[in-house]
């Protein structure tokens, strides 16, 4: 990663770039959202984004170009779409989830580079969501390049690093705001996970004592391959079990200790597709809440369920439970087949 002042033109290093919102050592900062013109970039501008910064291993997958800096508490991340990729391009349209590894890539981004979190500390996210004009998911019709405007609405910190982020983001095409994202997640130090993970926090990689289930029908779920398959059957309609293949390098391109919310995400959207007769959908924005690690070592079951908005459109809803615990939910609002 190269970081250089716009002012400047003088080159830092990573472990220089540490910079927080005025006022955040030991509190809790609150910004309110400003006016969605940017303002004039007054400090620095990352340039090229590395794949640690957005905790990718793949080239393929890192989705931000550079992050701008306008204030302690404003950036603004550029991005741009692949042309072409195996998860988030499907019949002719980028899915859902693009839109929200969008917004997830773009607060790790401003996290690691702009407020000062070390890499190496783990991210757990409680939210993510992001509303998004459906119009621009078609490949014809999408962009190539988008900008995040990104605000630091509410952070607290734990002595100089971020313990806590709350990051709302408007999503612009050629300046104009398409859709609006937003994130809140915690930021735990490699001493604090492990302690956390426990007995877990060390597991082998890739796990070799689990046993995957069958997979549905992958055309069940618009998929070819049953590597790339998210569910298994179960005898209740709208029920499956989760079913995880961390040999999937799409799902999993790093080792890790549970299974990760965007894989959850992978599993809700493929859940919908039999509720709408294997049909494809859309949807005008999407909501993910995480409220407990999903383990490889137990199963966890996967409901969805239609329901009608307050505007008379569909709204689809996943959940995930496992140990008899509410995991995560995913909620789709004017959810339409296509």
């Amino acid at each position: 990663m190269h970081l250089h002042s716009s002012r400047e033109g003088r080159a830092m290093t990573p472990s220089t770039a540490t910079a927080r919102p005025r006022g955040s050592h030991g509190g809790r900062h609150q910004a309110l959202l400003p006016a969605i013109t940017p303002e004039p970039a007054t400090h620095r501008t990352v340039e090229a984004v590395a794949r640690k910064l957005v905790h990718r291993t793949y080239p393929r997958d890192v989705l931000p170009t550079g992050i701008t800096r306008h204030t302690d508490e404003h950036f603004t991340v550029s991005v741009r779409w692949p042309a072409t990729h195996p998860l988030y391009l499907r019949d002719g349209r980028y899915t859902p989830s693009l839109v929200i590894e969008t917004v997830r890539q773009a607060g790790l981004l401003t996290s690691h580079a702009e407020l000062g979190v070390p890499l190496g500390h783990q991210f757990v996210v409680w939210e993510i969501s992001q509303h998004f004009d459906p119009r621009f998911l078609e490949k014809a019709h999408a962009p190539t390049d988008l900008e995040l405007d990104v605000h630091v609405s509410e952070m607290r910190t734990r002595g100089r690093i971020p313990a806590e982020v709350s990051l709302q983001m408007a999503i612009r095409i050629d300046g104009r705001v398409v859709g609006k994202g937003s994130t809140r997640y915690g930021i735990v130090s490699p001493g604090a996970y492990r302690r956390l993970r426990g007995e877990r926090h060390d597991i082998e990689w890739p796990p070799t004592d689990i046993t995957l289930p069958e997979p549905v029908e992958p055309a069940a779920v618009r998929r070819t391959r049953e590597c790339d398959v998210a569910l298994s059957p179960d005898k209740r309609p709208g029920r499956w079990q989760l079913r995880a293949d961390t040999a999937n390098e799409l799902l999993f391109d790093h080792s890790n200790n549970h299974v990760p919310a965007m894989v959850l995400l992978e599993a809700a959207l493929q859940a919908g597709y039999p509720l709408f007769g294997g049909r494809p959908f859309t949807a005008s924005s999407c909501e993910v809440t995480c409220t407990r690690y999903v383990e490889f070592d137990s199963p966890c079951w996967i409901q969805a369920d239609l329901a009608t908005g307050p505007d008379g459109s569909p709204s689809l809803r996943v959940t995930g439970e496992q140990a008899q615990q509410p995991a995560f939910a995913v909620q789709f609002h004017q959810a339409t087949p296509l």
